[in-house]
């Protein structure tokens, strides 16, 4: 038998269990990538604020959290009906990843 989906009000309730004891091991978080809605209302207190216009203002959570909606093929009508998101918010992402990995260059063994 299929399992059962899991309610979205559930989902959206808690952070799993594992998950703080997890983010304690990183000492220097520089920047979390907030993925879909669920993560923006967990990470940013988003609500029921549309995808969007969460999105959109992403420069109010600059350095240190970036919204970006969830990579799924269901959201590729979305891209091209912002087409902003790939001309402003992903090179501005690209930048600062790259500002990030060279701020914190990986240890060589």
């Amino acid at each position: 038998a299929p399992a059962k989906a899991v309610p979205c009000r559930y989902a959206r309730s808690a952070p799993p269990a594992w998950r703080e004891a997890f983010m304690q091991r990183f000492e220097r978080l520089s920047l979390v990538i907030v993925l879909g809605s669920y993560a923006m209302d967990y990470h940013l207190g988003t609500g029921k604020t549309p995808l969007t216009r969460v999105v959109e203002a992403w420069r109010e959570h600059w350095p240190q959290a970036f919204p970006l909606p969830h990579p799924s093929p269901r959201n590729n009508r979305w891209l091209v009906r912002n087409p902003w998101f790939q001309q402003d918010v992903l090179p501005a992402l690209q930048a600062r990843v790259q500002a990030v990995l060279t701020a914190n260059p990986k240890e060589t063994p």
